[in-house]
Protein backbone atom coordinates (compact mmCIF):
# COMPACT_ATOMS: atom_id res chain seq x y z
CA UNK A 1 0.00 0.00 0.00
CA UNK A 2 1.19 3.49 -1.39
CA UNK A 3 1.79 5.40 1.74
CA UNK A 4 0.44 9.27 1.14
CA UNK A 5 2.82 12.19 1.71
CA UNK A 6 2.48 14.43 4.40
CA UNK A 7 1.49 17.73 2.67
CA UNK A 8 3.71 20.56 4.32
CA UNK A 9 0.44 23.24 4.18
CA UNK A 10 3.26 25.86 5.40
CA UNK A 11 4.90 25.91 2.81
CA UNK A 12 1.91 25.95 0.25
CA UNK A 13 1.00 29.12 2.67
CA UNK A 14 4.24 30.68 1.95
CA UNK A 15 4.62 29.98 -1.93
CA UNK A 16 1.40 31.85 -2.17
CA UNK A 17 2.60 34.90 -0.61
CA UNK A 18 5.90 35.08 -2.28
CA UNK A 19 3.59 35.02 -5.58
CA UNK A 20 1.77 37.52 -3.67
CA UNK A 21 3.75 39.87 -1.86
CA UNK A 22 6.86 40.18 -3.69
CA UNK A 23 5.93 41.62 -6.08
CA UNK A 24 5.10 44.28 -4.13
CA UNK A 25 8.04 45.02 -2.16
CA UNK A 26 7.67 42.81 0.75
CA UNK A 27 10.34 40.49 1.21
CA UNK A 28 9.18 36.70 2.12
CA UNK A 29 11.00 34.42 4.56
CA UNK A 30 10.47 31.19 4.26
CA UNK A 31 13.44 29.50 6.76
CA UNK A 32 13.29 31.94 9.46
CA UNK A 33 16.90 31.46 11.72
CA UNK A 34 15.65 32.13 15.58
CA UNK A 35 19.21 32.21 16.77
CA UNK A 36 22.42 32.88 15.57
CA UNK A 37 22.91 29.39 14.17
CA UNK A 38 20.71 26.86 13.67
CA UNK A 39 17.62 25.56 14.22
CA UNK A 40 15.53 27.12 11.66
CA UNK A 41 11.87 28.21 12.65
CA UNK A 42 8.65 26.25 10.87
CA UNK A 43 7.65 30.36 10.22
CA UNK A 44 7.54 32.92 7.66
CA UNK A 45 8.36 36.21 7.68
CA UNK A 46 7.37 39.22 6.10
CA UNK A 47 9.64 42.04 6.10
CA UNK A 48 8.69 45.59 5.42
CA UNK A 49 11.19 48.06 4.00
CA UNK A 50 10.06 51.98 4.72
CA UNK A 51 8.10 53.05 7.76
CA UNK A 52 5.01 52.23 6.34
CA UNK A 53 2.84 49.57 4.61
CA UNK A 54 2.17 51.24 0.97
CA UNK A 55 -1.21 50.84 -0.50
CA UNK A 56 0.04 48.40 -3.16
CA UNK A 57 0.81 45.92 -0.04
CA UNK A 58 -2.48 47.10 1.84
CA UNK A 59 -4.39 45.65 -1.00
CA UNK A 60 -2.57 42.19 -0.28
CA UNK A 61 -2.41 41.99 2.82
CA UNK A 62 -5.08 40.18 5.36
CA UNK A 63 -6.54 42.32 8.01
CA UNK A 64 -3.94 42.60 11.23
CA UNK A 65 -1.05 41.86 8.98
CA UNK A 66 -1.97 45.41 7.11
CA UNK A 67 -2.75 47.36 10.78
CA UNK A 68 1.03 46.59 11.90
CA UNK A 69 3.33 49.63 12.21
CA UNK A 70 6.41 46.44 12.59
CA UNK A 71 9.02 46.35 9.99
CA UNK A 72 9.40 42.61 10.76
CA UNK A 73 6.30 40.16 10.91
CA UNK A 74 6.43 36.41 11.84
CA UNK A 75 3.46 34.51 10.95
CA UNK A 76 2.83 30.89 12.31
CA UNK A 77 0.66 28.99 10.04
CA UNK A 78 -2.06 26.21 11.22
CA UNK A 79 -3.54 24.21 9.05
CA UNK A 80 -4.83 21.00 10.40
CA UNK A 81 -3.62 21.03 14.23
CA UNK A 82 -6.18 23.09 16.46
CA UNK A 83 -4.94 26.14 18.80
CA UNK A 84 -3.94 25.17 21.94
CA UNK A 85 -1.41 25.33 24.48
CA UNK A 86 1.79 23.68 22.71
CA UNK A 87 1.19 26.34 19.49
CA UNK A 88 1.09 29.48 21.81
CA UNK A 89 4.29 28.07 23.48
CA UNK A 90 5.82 27.78 20.10
CA UNK A 91 4.82 31.16 19.16
CA UNK A 92 5.98 32.76 22.25
CA UNK A 93 9.49 30.92 21.81
CA UNK A 94 9.50 32.02 18.40
CA UNK A 95 8.72 35.43 18.99
CA UNK A 96 11.17 35.47 21.67
CA UNK A 97 13.94 33.66 20.10
CA UNK A 98 13.78 35.92 16.97
CA UNK A 99 13.78 39.21 19.09
CA UNK A 100 17.02 38.32 20.89
CA UNK A 101 18.81 36.99 17.46
CA UNK A 102 17.86 40.50 15.48
CA UNK A 103 18.24 42.67 18.33
CA UNK A 104 15.55 45.07 17.30
CA UNK A 105 13.16 47.25 19.33
CA UNK A 106 10.07 45.56 20.31
CA UNK A 107 7.83 48.01 18.36
CA UNK A 108 10.06 46.78 15.15
CA UNK A 109 8.71 43.07 15.69
CA UNK A 110 5.09 41.32 15.24
CA UNK A 111 3.69 37.81 15.61
CA UNK A 112 0.75 36.45 14.06
CA UNK A 113 -0.65 32.77 14.81
CA UNK A 114 -2.97 32.00 11.75
CA UNK A 115 -5.45 29.29 12.43
CA UNK A 116 -7.30 27.71 9.62
CA UNK A 117 -9.65 26.00 12.13
CA UNK A 118 -12.47 27.45 14.09
CA UNK A 119 -10.39 28.47 17.70
CA UNK A 120 -13.27 26.83 20.20
CA UNK A 121 -14.30 29.15 22.87
CA UNK A 122 -13.13 27.47 25.50
CA UNK A 123 -9.52 27.74 24.08
CA UNK A 124 -10.09 31.40 23.72
CA UNK A 125 -11.24 31.76 27.40
CA UNK A 126 -8.66 29.85 28.57
CA UNK A 127 -5.81 32.28 26.97
CA UNK A 128 -7.71 35.48 27.26
CA UNK A 129 -8.27 35.94 23.65
CA UNK A 130 -11.26 38.41 22.95
CA UNK A 131 -12.55 39.50 19.65
CA UNK A 132 -11.27 42.78 18.39
CA UNK A 133 -13.29 45.07 16.08
CA UNK A 134 -11.86 43.43 12.99
CA UNK A 135 -13.40 40.26 12.82
CA UNK A 136 -11.02 37.37 12.57
CA UNK A 137 -8.30 39.15 14.62
CA UNK A 138 -8.24 38.40 18.36
CA UNK A 139 -6.14 39.56 21.12
CA UNK A 140 -5.03 38.20 24.50
CA UNK A 141 -5.20 40.08 27.76
CA UNK A 142 -2.38 37.68 29.37
CA UNK A 143 0.86 39.04 29.71
CA UNK A 144 2.78 36.53 28.24
CA UNK A 145 0.72 35.98 24.77
CA UNK A 146 -0.47 40.01 24.31
CA UNK A 147 2.41 40.37 22.13
CA UNK A 148 0.56 37.20 19.33
CA UNK A 149 -2.02 38.17 17.76
CA UNK A 150 -4.61 35.29 16.54
CA UNK A 151 -6.07 35.31 13.33
CA UNK A 152 -9.02 32.88 12.41
CA UNK A 153 -9.26 32.76 8.72
CA UNK A 154 -12.83 31.61 9.16
CA UNK A 155 -14.30 34.34 10.43
CA UNK A 156 -12.16 37.19 8.32
CA UNK A 157 -14.25 39.51 6.29
CA UNK A 158 -15.14 38.81 2.06
CA UNK A 159 -12.90 41.26 1.02
CA UNK A 160 -10.21 40.60 -1.78
CA UNK A 161 -7.25 41.56 0.61
CA UNK A 162 -8.13 38.87 3.23
CA UNK A 163 -9.60 36.41 -0.22
CA UNK A 164 -5.94 36.02 -0.62
CA UNK A 165 -5.23 33.86 2.86
CA UNK A 166 -9.11 33.24 3.36
CA UNK A 167 -8.75 30.34 0.73
CA UNK A 168 -6.72 28.58 3.15
CA UNK A 169 -9.81 28.23 5.58
CA UNK A 170 -11.10 24.94 6.71
CA UNK A 171 -14.87 26.09 6.69
CA UNK A 172 -16.16 25.20 2.77
CA UNK A 173 -18.29 28.36 2.20
CA UNK A 174 -15.54 30.94 3.71
CA UNK A 175 -13.36 28.78 1.19
CA UNK A 176 -15.91 28.93 -1.75
CA UNK A 177 -16.63 32.77 -0.85
CA UNK A 178 -12.73 33.55 -1.14
CA UNK A 179 -12.25 31.98 -4.22
CA UNK A 180 -15.48 33.88 -6.08
CA UNK A 181 -14.19 36.95 -4.73
CA UNK A 182 -10.25 36.16 -6.43
CA UNK A 183 -11.71 34.95 -9.61
CA UNK A 184 -13.58 38.23 -9.69
CA UNK A 185 -9.96 40.49 -9.12
CA UNK A 186 -8.81 37.69 -11.84
CA UNK A 187 -11.41 38.51 -14.74
CA UNK A 188 -10.98 42.23 -13.91
CA UNK A 189 -6.91 42.14 -14.44
CA UNK A 190 -6.13 42.54 -10.54
CA UNK A 191 -3.88 39.33 -10.70
CA UNK A 192 -0.95 38.29 -12.32
CA UNK A 193 -1.37 34.84 -14.63
CA UNK A 194 1.23 33.04 -11.51
CA UNK A 195 -1.02 34.16 -9.09
CA UNK A 196 -3.81 33.03 -11.07
CA UNK A 197 -2.29 29.50 -11.90
CA UNK A 198 -1.29 29.26 -8.26
CA UNK A 199 -5.00 29.59 -6.80
CA UNK A 200 -6.22 27.50 -9.50
CA UNK A 201 -3.77 24.62 -8.67
CA UNK A 202 -4.51 25.21 -5.05
CA UNK A 203 -8.84 25.07 -6.03
CA UNK A 204 -7.64 21.64 -8.62
CA UNK A 205 -6.16 20.19 -5.66
CA UNK A 206 -8.88 20.63 -3.15
CA UNK A 207 -11.50 19.49 -5.61
CA UNK A 208 -9.30 16.19 -6.00
CA UNK A 209 -7.80 15.41 -2.53
CA UNK A 210 -9.92 12.70 -1.74
CA UNK A 211 -9.36 11.36 -4.84
CA UNK A 212 -7.05 8.41 -5.99
CA UNK A 213 -4.78 11.00 -8.67
CA UNK A 214 -3.61 12.88 -6.00
CA UNK A 215 -2.68 9.94 -2.89
CA UNK A 216 0.96 10.03 -3.94
CA UNK A 217 1.80 13.58 -5.07
CA UNK A 218 4.14 15.51 -2.93
CA UNK A 219 3.16 18.66 -3.18
CA UNK A 220 5.37 21.63 -3.79
CA UNK A 221 4.38 25.55 -4.32
CA UNK A 222 6.20 24.53 -7.94
CA UNK A 223 3.76 21.59 -8.28
CA UNK A 224 0.69 23.73 -6.98
CA UNK A 225 1.60 26.49 -9.68
CA UNK A 226 1.90 23.62 -12.57
CA UNK A 227 -0.76 22.14 -12.18
CA UNK A 228 -2.78 25.11 -11.89
CA UNK A 229 -1.22 26.45 -15.07
CA UNK A 230 -2.46 23.24 -16.55
CA UNK A 231 -5.97 22.72 -15.91
CA UNK A 232 -6.20 26.39 -16.85
CA UNK A 233 -4.95 25.66 -19.76
CA UNK A 234 -7.15 22.34 -20.39
CA UNK A 235 -10.40 24.60 -19.31
CA UNK A 236 -9.72 26.99 -22.53
CA UNK A 237 -9.29 24.67 -24.36
CA UNK A 238 -12.35 23.07 -24.09
CA UNK A 239 -14.38 25.85 -23.64
CA UNK A 240 -16.46 27.25 -26.46
CA UNK A 241 -14.79 30.92 -27.93
CA UNK A 242 -18.39 32.75 -27.16
CA UNK A 243 -18.17 31.72 -24.01
CA UNK A 244 -14.46 33.03 -23.05
CA UNK A 245 -14.78 36.20 -25.05
CA UNK A 246 -17.84 36.64 -22.27
CA UNK A 247 -15.78 36.86 -19.33
CA UNK A 248 -14.13 40.06 -21.10
CA UNK A 249 -15.86 43.81 -21.53
CA UNK A 250 -16.25 45.12 -24.99
CA UNK A 251 -13.40 47.42 -24.80
CA UNK A 252 -11.05 44.35 -23.30
CA UNK A 253 -11.76 42.29 -26.65
CA UNK A 254 -11.22 45.27 -28.78
CA UNK A 255 -8.24 46.73 -26.31
CA UNK A 256 -4.84 47.25 -29.47
CA UNK A 257 -6.93 46.75 -32.63
CA UNK A 258 -6.95 49.02 -35.04
CA UNK A 259 -9.84 51.15 -35.92
CA UNK A 260 -10.47 49.29 -39.50
CA UNK A 261 -9.25 45.93 -37.71
CA UNK A 262 -12.25 46.19 -35.43
CA UNK A 263 -15.16 46.35 -38.55
CA UNK A 264 -13.64 44.12 -40.57
CA UNK A 265 -16.26 41.75 -40.95
CA UNK A 266 -19.21 43.34 -39.97
CA UNK A 267 -21.64 44.46 -42.97
CA UNK A 268 -22.63 48.10 -43.69
CA UNK A 269 -25.79 48.47 -41.72
CA UNK A 270 -23.36 47.11 -38.52
CA UNK A 271 -20.46 49.51 -39.18
CA UNK A 272 -23.13 52.31 -38.98
CA UNK A 273 -25.24 51.00 -36.15
CA UNK A 274 -25.99 53.51 -33.71
CA UNK A 275 -24.90 56.56 -35.56
CA UNK A 276 -28.40 59.15 -36.35
CA UNK A 277 -28.85 60.17 -39.69
CA UNK A 278 -27.60 63.50 -39.31
CA UNK A 279 -23.87 62.03 -38.27
CA UNK A 280 -23.39 59.67 -41.38
CA UNK A 281 -24.61 62.55 -43.54
CA UNK A 282 -21.70 65.12 -41.87
CA UNK A 283 -19.61 61.82 -42.39
CA UNK A 284 -20.12 61.67 -45.59
CA UNK A 285 -19.70 65.42 -46.67
CA UNK A 286 -16.24 64.79 -44.99
CA UNK A 287 -15.05 62.05 -47.13
CA UNK A 288 -16.14 63.89 -50.49
CA UNK A 289 -14.37 67.01 -48.91
CA UNK A 290 -11.14 65.11 -48.44
CA UNK A 291 -11.54 63.18 -52.22
CA UNK A 292 -11.95 66.70 -53.88
CA UNK A 293 -9.04 68.34 -52.05
CA UNK A 294 -6.78 65.34 -52.77
CA UNK A 295 -7.57 65.41 -56.61
CA UNK A 296 -7.31 68.96 -56.72
CA UNK A 297 -3.60 69.08 -55.65
CA UNK A 298 -2.46 65.51 -56.40
CA UNK A 299 -3.52 65.73 -60.18
CA UNK A 300 -1.91 68.19 -62.87
CA UNK A 301 -3.86 69.44 -66.36
CA UNK A 302 -2.73 67.98 -69.93
CA UNK A 303 -1.78 71.36 -69.92
CA UNK A 304 0.72 71.63 -67.37
CA UNK A 305 2.39 68.65 -68.13
CA UNK A 306 3.52 69.61 -71.71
Amino acid sequence: MTTRPLTQWHRLFAGLLEELLTPVNITVQTEVPLLSSPPLGDILLLRRQGEQWTEAQRARLADGLRDTQATHVLLEFKYTQSINLIAFRQAISNDHLYRQSQKLPDEAIATFLISARQPRKAMLKEFHYTATKTPGVYRSRNPLLSGILLLSLNELADTPHNAFIKIFATQEQAKERAFTILQEEYQSHQLSDPIAYYLSGLLRYWSLERGIEMSTIELTPEKIKTLGREWLEFTLKVLPPDEILSYYSLEDRLAGLRPEDRLAGLRPEDRLAGLSAEEIEAYLRKLKQQKKEKNGQGELPDAATK
